[in-house]
């Protein structure tokens, strides 16, 4: 799937909370362990992220360093805003894919498409609709929202 973005062009940045450190759930350099075995994984699959981005914060955390309410906590824009002033990206011309609702309200704040990845339920579906939150696309997997964007790339 992520080879696919590749392909149409796309750079493949990563926008993640990751609130386990803060919440004592792991260490910072298993955090960060983690994080290299994802990207060897990708590695031997001749793919990689262009940039990665993360909020390591928690607002209820025990650890002071990592307790407080910041903007780069999704549904947030910080680290967005961070890599489209890095990359020098146009909005309008991004697509944000995520699993949570957080996502669906960070690309709507941003007036980014949105493609939503996961399985539908009614829980979701009316909290999709209760908070305005209606994503461009709802795809089972990732490779159906590489699809997706392939296909309206196509049209453009």
């Amino acid at each position: 799937s992520l080879k696919i973005f590749k392909k149409l062009g796309f750079l493949l940045i990563l926008i993640s909370n990751q609130p386990g450190v803060a919440k004592e759930k792991y260490t910072y350099d298993e955090f960060l362990k983690i994080k290299n075995k994802m990207e060897s994984i990708l590695d031997l699959s001749g793919v990689s992220f262009d940039d990665q981005f993360y909020c390591l914060h928690h607002p209820h955390s025990k650890l002071k360093d990592y307790k407080l309410k910041c903007g780069c906590r999704k549904p947030n824009t910080k680290l967005v805003l961070d890599a489209i002033e890095k990359f020098e990206l146009d909005i309008k011309n991004c697509f944000y894919i995520g699993d949570g609702l957080v996502d669906l309200q960070l690309a709507k704040s941003l007036n980014c498409s949105s493609v939503y990845v996961g399985n539908l339920n009614s829980t979701i579906s009316n909290l999709f609709l209760e908070k305005n939150l209606l994503p461009n696309f709802i795809a089972h997997d990732l490779f159906e929202a590489a699809q997706f964007i392939e296909s309206k790339i196509k049209l453009s």
